[in-house]
Parts: C-alpha cells; sequence; structure tokens
C-alpha cells in the first residue's frame, strides 16, 4: 500500500504501524484535509460493527471506533493501537457504549463476558467484531 504523501508525521506513523502488522489485510485508507487519515476495515457480514476504523485529526489525536454512533475509543500511541486493533478483530475486545437513558454517558472497551460498570438507570450496548458476542446489559 501507498502511503500518500499528504499525510502529517502522526498520520504517516499510524498507517505504517498498521500496515507492517497487518500486511494481509487490505485497508481503505483516505487521506483527510490537514494531513490526516482514516483507514479502516469493514466488518464481516451480519456484523453490527459495520467497519473498524482508525482516525487521526487534532493535533495528533488518534481514534479507533466501529461504526455506530460512539463506538468511539482514543489511543494514545502506535503500540497501544496495535494491540487494541488486535483485540477488536480477535474479540478479545469489545466496545461497551453506555447511555444514560437515550444520552451517551460513555464509551469504554470489555472482554467477553465482562460486564462494563453502570449505575443506576445506564444500560450499554457491547459490539463486537463478529457480532457473535453483541450484547445489551442493564
Amino acid at each position: 500500500m501507498e502511503i500518500p504523501a499528504s499525510l502529517n508525521p502522526t498520520a504517516r506513523s499510524v498507517v505504517q504501524a498498521l500496515i507492517s502488522t497487518f500486511p494481509e489485510r487490505e485497508f481503505d485508507l483516505v487521506a483527510k484535509d490537514g494531513g490526516h487519515v482514516e483507514m479502516s476495515l469493514p466488518a464481516p457480514v451480519g456484523s453490527e460493527a459495520g467497519a473498524l476504523v482508525v482516525l487521526t485529526c487534532h493535533e495528533g489525536d488518534t481514534w479507533i471506533h466501529f461504526a455506530p454512533p460512539c463506538a468511539w475509543y482514543p489511543i494514545d500511541d502506535n503500540d497501544e493501537l496495535v494491540r487494541i486493533f488486535t483485540a477488536l478483530l480477535t474479540e478479545t475486545a469489545l466496545f461497551a457504549v453506555v447511555y444514560s437513558g437515550q444520552d451517551w454517558a460513555e464509551t469504554t472497551l470489555v472482554r467477553p463476558g465482562e460486564r462494563p460498570e453502570l449505575e443506576s438507570g445506564q444500560r450499554a450496548v457491547i459490539f463486537s467484531w463478529s457480532g457473535r458476542h453483541d450484547s445489551q446489559v442493564g
């Protein structure tokens, strides 16, 4: 995969980390304004995840997310990016999107079978890469 010359250093390093760790994967790559990048993999058929996406933005922020609203998680560095990307693909980590009523409260990662801590009146929607571990809690 050719890395666009327009990417800023953070975006370039994110792309290099993912393509060197996952050379067998065919990422969709979109260069964004400001030299940022969005890389994605479509989720398996039947999955509510939609896609696994990595996005750089602002002043070097990196986020990983699934397509459903609020299923976003901030990334500190490329080592964490590779660990979380791998964990989401292998389903050793799942997205837990927590709501208070209809309002988003927080998003976290959980292991299969683990429940996020919920306050009274909260519920969580759990998303997995394949959809096999999807559930609602609370």
